[in-house]
């Protein structure tokens, strides 16, 4: 499907297929169409072109309440005069739902997001954490064949994130309904996801299972958007079954990974994480990969040592490691050599 707006292609050719019972994160930068995607699958807005069906039925003309979807926003929009079991049986109280059936689906609802006990409490007297799980439950009272998820922990701080993104795995096993997850932290979409499509401008970078995506980014863009990477070009030098060698300002490089129709001669982009490379005195054994670099910062980062080095030519490294790894670790102004293996390494044209 595709979305414009005045000057604005949002969604260009946006194909999103989610299985059923399926977790799905759209990750990607703002302004790269993934919330217009969510709008277009929850009925808040139209598609230009293409379609949106859900459960074999083309809802595309459909408005948000005849559509078995419900949608949990990052500002909770709850109720406020409402109690958090009639914010949770709101929805089933406009379908008709009779009182004694609608206590009874509160109080599981209830028991699910782990709230038993708040259910005479206002939204003002909650926390930020249980007022999103009290929203997620409100949005499943309607029983929806897809629950859509729009940035909905991001109003909150990093540990009860990440309290909550074990609480939505949780909750996501235990019915069995699909998920629709939008958000730009990738860690998140990571820890979350059956699978990730990675969304920019409009259109589907690559999707694939979460290891899939971060072994192997399928794109520069990708690469460059997903972890943290070391960038050096180059021109490809020789190709040897599937060993590619490259020629750089540091000397030639060598990579098991190509993306793209790739010659010899051809300008490139040697891409390698940051958690691949190693920096130190000397290495121990024969490396496909060798730099010489010299040490400019190193920081420690909570249970993380971060090394910045560089090439007299300004060539820049940068290697993270464990703190507690039986490394040695440099210091600022040391001459030390960069090092990783060649299946390690990407390449892509630049």
């Amino acid at each position: 499907m595709s979305k414009r707006y005045p000057g604005v292609e949002a969604l260009v050719d946006f194909d999103l297929r989610v299985a059923e019972g399926e977790f799905v994160a759209l990750v990607g930068p703002s302004g790269s169409g993934k919330t217009t995607a969510m709008r277009l699958l929850g009925g808040f807005e139209r598609p230009d072109s293409g379609s949106v069906w859900i459960g074999g039925r083309d809802v595309t003309w459909l408005p948000p309440q005849k559509r078995e979807v419900n949608t949990v926003f990052q500002n909770y929009a709850l109720f406020p005069h409402l109690s958090v079991a009639e914010n949770i049986g709101y929805g089933p109280r406009l379908r008709g739902v009779k009182a004694r059936e609608r206590r009874a689906l509160v109080a599981g609802l209830l028991q699910l997001v782990q709230l038993e006990g708040v259910q005479e409490r206002r939204p003002a007297e909650l926390s930020g954490g249980q007022q999103q799980r009290v929203a997620i439950a409100r949005a499943l009272a309607n029983e929806p064949a897809v629950l859509l998820l729009d940035e909905p922990l991001g109003a909150l701080d990093s540990r009860l994130r990440g309290d909550l993104q074990i609480e939505l795995r949780r909750i996501h096993r235990e019915l069995g309904t699909s998920f629709v997850y939008v958000t730009h932290d990738q860690d998140e979409a990571f820890a979350l996801a059956d699978r990730v499509v990675v969304v920019h401008a409009g259109r589907v970078e690559q999707q694939g299972s979460p290891a899939e995506i971060y072994d192997g980014p399928a794109t520069l863009w990708a690469a460059r958007f997903i972890g943290a990477q070391n960038f050096v070009t180059g021109r490809v030098d020789a190709v040897r079954g599937s060993r590619w060698s490259i020629a750089t300002d540091v000397g030639f490089l060598h990579a098991e990974h190509a993306h793209g129709t790739l010659a010899v001669g051809e300008p490139v982009v040697v891409a390698v994480r940051q958690e691949r490379v190693a920096i130190e005195p000397s290495p121990s054994s024969a490396v496909d990969n060798a730099v010489p670099v010299r040490v400019n910062e190193v920081v420690e980062v909570g249970p993380e040592l971060r090394v910045s080095a560089s090439t007299p030519g300004g060539t820049a490294f940068v290697s993270t490691a464990p703190r507690w790894g039986s490394h040695q670790n440099p210091g600022v102004g040391d001459d030390v050599v960069a090092h990783w293996p060649a299946a390690s390494a990407h390449v892509y044209p630049s």
